[in-house]
């Protein structure tokens, strides 16, 4: 009875099928062997003879394909095969995988990645104590990373309000500096405007006395010119005089005969004559005194002479 169950098995399989059956068996105890001895890169290599040469795979192949990959730190290659194992038919299965997920996720500080996966693993199989255990000691790891993110943001925020403090102190000590320096310009400026009034008043003191003195001198010289002129005048007044006495002892005198013929020929009898002749002389008498008059007057020298 035996025997015909046997031999009606194999009859249900073709040869090749048979043949192919006893090399994934071979392949799974190699690979199986190999990760007893610790030889993850050998059991790595069973295993993907059994998946691409052979076209076997389950999920729990995959499962220890992805433990192989991670303890040879292929971590890429080992979370493509955990992935692959993490939604087979064993919850039991599918927990293990997204462990190892999650520790890939914490390797690469994913921590918000990592904790989602080891929280699903607990799901899949809340007897997971492994899974567990990392996903509390990775939370605890988490918050004190946001603490000191906090801190250190908190840090740098007072760092910076410390920063723009200084560099506003800065910019006021050099707002006062600037102000500073344009109030000595203004003084030095205001300083340069005093004295330059000061020697242009000084100037001016000196042109004031300089033009004193020259009017001063002017008028000296006018008052000299004045004396010397009204001198002149006084001596030829004297001489008008003294010729007007003259003249007037000459008209006393009788004129010369010629003379007397002279004024017969135009009609003029010596008596008009002399009184034309004294006319003459009166004139120019008082143009001489008018002359002398008019250089008494005295002259301001700050006025034109017109």
């Amino acid at each position: 009875m035996n025997s015909l169950v046997i031999i009606s098995f194999l009859l249900l399989f073709s040869p090749t099928d048979i043949n192919r059956m006893a090399a994934i068996n071979k392949y799974k105890k190699l690979a199986q062997a190999a990760e007893k001895r610790g030889n993850h890169l050998e059991a790595i290599k069973y295993y993907k003879v059994l998946e691409d040469s052979l076209g076997f795979s389950n999920q729990k192949m995959m499962l220890n394909l992805g433990h192989n990959y991670f303890n040879s730190e292929q971590f890429e290659e080992a979370e493509r095969s955990y992935q692959a194992a993490s939604g087979g038919e064993s919850k039991k299965i599918n927990s293990i995988a997204k462990q190892q997920l999650g520790l890939i996720k914490a390797k690469n500080q994913e921590l918000e990645d990592a904790l989602a996966f080891l929280k699903n693993a607990i799901i899949d199989d809340p007897t997971n104590d492994d899974a567990r255990y990392n996903y509390e000691l990775l939370k605890q790891q988490k918050e004190q990373q946001d603490q000191q993110n906090k801190d250190q943001d908190s840090e740098d925020k007072e760092k910076k309000d410390s920063d723009n403090s200084e560099e506003k102190k800065k910019d006021n000590k050099s707002g006062e500096d600037k102000e500073k320096e344009k109030d000595q310009k203004g003084q030095q400026k205001n300083d340069q405007s005093s004295e330059s009034k000061e020697n242009k008043k000084e100037e001016n003191s000196d042109k004031g006395e300089k033009k004193k003195e020259k009017g001063d001198k002017s008028k000296e010289e006018s008052s000299e010119g004045k004396e010397k002129k009204d001198q002149e005048l006084s001596e030829k007044g004297n001489e008008a005089d003294n010729k007007k006495d003259e003249e007037k002892k000459d008209a006393q005198k009788p004129l010369p005969s010629a003379t007397n013929q002279r004024l017969q020929q135009i009609n003029i009898s010596p008596e008009k004559a002399k009184i034309i002749l004294e006319a003459l002389k009166n004139n120019e008498v008082q143009f001489y005194q008018q002359m002398q008059k008019k250089s008494d007057k005295t002259q301001d020298s700050d006025k034109p002479d017109w």
